[in-house]
């Protein structure tokens, strides 16, 4: 086993620059370009349980993006309007341009003793718990990417470095995955596309994995005609807002003094057992008679109240709250047969049909809030939803934000429908008798020139109902009482 395992050693891929590559060049879809989207560098935190063959699971990655998916070898410009797709002939292992990787190999680590906070080791299925998220670990090297970093060439594509980066930290009984990619390229959804394939491609065999949508296919074709008077700019769809002149500053100024005033947060995970989720249902359902609250409304009102509990911002101040929705089920005509192969940004932002001050939020009840959403969703219908998606599309000069330019914003991004934990990278195990590579936990955060504050993600299932979120809290004393049943989770190192 030993001598398997340091064989691992140097297991890596560094990009040189080719000047000689050839490119497919191919519009980046209008959904992606939006600046709600198009800034941001997401970072994906993956953990796979067992320890796993760097190599295997780089040479499997590599075939993939060769064969199937050369869209994640593009090369972007600073326009960032199109991406530059090396041909299937400027792509080979030999001229190693497809994607950047690193791997690190710490086997004699266990994961107790490298990381003895994480999450996964330390949840409890009788209450919610605290712990650090992904960028607090200290097991990835090297700083996340800014996104001007893949196009530190504008005018010579073919110099730029690829937009995915891999690297690979493996511990004596777990691997973890960090996966760094523009968020024009793909959404968590269109991630989980990438997850599962590179499984496929891992257990069994390339041909077996499926092959995305066509390269440019756009499922929003025809959309954004901003030559129809129901797109006239002036026609702002209810609860959103165009970031346009005077109102740039407004909220960048805004947001300034909301950093100095503010208590500094923390990136943490949150855990939220399968007992606890249906407990808060219950809670919210008693207040609530005429209406069937889900888990996800319940969720989204939980996390909101966890956060206004802690807000510094004066009571009267307006909280814009928003969720996205994904369009590959909203929208299925669309997307119809290609929905589960689209990689690309299929997700699109909804305000509440009303914002609420943060007094009301620290005062209403689980079952009022949880009410708020539900009524929104109620609303979703495709008639109301398609028009929205077409004004934007036609106003994207005008930069439309799903908020008000007055006031604080709070996102809730639920993933509870991808089936993330249900895939394995089996064929890569270093263990004789074959088992492990069971994904176990999965995270993300994200980077861009303007930080994106009260995001929080539900992120994947624990296994056995419950949840895990990544969000920002505030630092500081946990057991105080101020969210209810969140208590600070404190481990002591081996």
């Amino acid at each position: 086993m030993a001598s398997r395992l340091n064989r691992l050693e140097g297991s890596f891929r560094t990009y040189a620059p080719t000047p000689n590559l050839k490119f497919d060049v191919i519009p980046i879809n209008a959904l992606d370009t939006t600046h709600l989207v198009k800034p941001f560098v997401t970072a994906y935190y993956v953990y796979l349980e067992g320890c796993l063959d760097s190599r295997k699971l780089r040479d499997s990655l590599e075939a993939l993006v060769i064969q199937k998916y050369r869209v994640l070898a593009s090369r972007l410009t600073s326009a960032l309007d199109y991406f530059y797709v090396p041909r299937p002939e400027s792509i080979s292992r030999d001229s190693l341009v497809a994607f950047e990787f690193s791997s690190n190999q710490r086997l004699e680590h266990t994961v107790k003793s490298a990381v003895p906070s994480i999450g996964h080791l330390n949840a409890r299925s009788d209450q919610i718990t605290l712990h650090p998220g992904p960028p607090d670990l200290g097991i990835f090297e090297g700083p996340k990417r800014a996104l001007d970093e893949y196009f530190q060439h504008p005018n010579q594509p073919e110099l730029n470095s690829p937009i995915l980066k891999v690297h690979v930290e493996v511990l004596s009984d777990a691997t973890f995955l960090s996966v760094q990619i523009p968020h024009l390229v793909t959404d968590a959804r269109g991630f989980e596309t990438i997850l599962r394939s590179w499984a496929t491609v891992m257990n069994n065999s390339l041909d077996e994995a499926p092959s995305p949508t066509p390269l440019g296919w756009n499922p929003l074709h025809g959309l954004g005609d901003s030559s129809k008077p129901a797109n006239n700019s002036e026609l702002i769809p209810s609860g959103w807002s165009c970031l346009v002149g005077d109102s740039v500053t407004k909220l960048m100024e805004a947001t300034l003094k909301e950093f100095e005033e503010e208590p500094v947060t923390k990136n943490m995970s949150l855990h939220i057992p399968s007992s606890e989720i249906r407990r808060l249902r219950r809670e919210a359902q008693q207040d609530i008679s005429n209406t069937q609250l889900s888990e996800n409304d319940v969720l989204f009102a939980f996390l909101v109240r966890t956060w206004a509990a802690s807000c510094a911002s004066p009571s009267s101040t307006v909280v814009h709250l928003s969720f996205p929705i994904d369009l590959r089920s909203q929208l299925p005509e669309r997307f119809a047969v290609h929905a589960g192969v689209y990689l690309h940004n299929g997700v699109f932002p909804v305000p509440l049909l009303r914002p609420l001050t943060v007094a009301q939020l620290q005062a209403m009840s689980l079952g009022a809030v949880a009410l708020e959403v539900r009524k929104t969703i109620t609303h979703l219908t495709q008639d109301v939803q398609e028009p929205v998606v077409e004004w934007v599309l036609a106003n994207l000069n005008q930069n439309p934000i799903p908020r008000g330019i007055d006031g604080l914003s709070f996102v809730v991004s639920s993933w509870r429908r991808i089936k993330f934990l249900d895939m394995e990278f089996r064929g890569a195990t270093l263990n004789p008798l074959g088992t492990g590579g069971r994904l176990a936990q999965i995270g993300i955060s994200s980077s861009g020139h303007v930080p994106a504050r009260r995001v929080c993600v539900v992120e994947c299932d624990d296994g056995d109902g419950g949840v895990w979120c990544g969000m920002d809290l505030p630092e500081g004393d946990w057991t105080r009482g101020a969210f209810g049943t969140i208590k600070r989770n404190t481990v002591t190192p081996n």
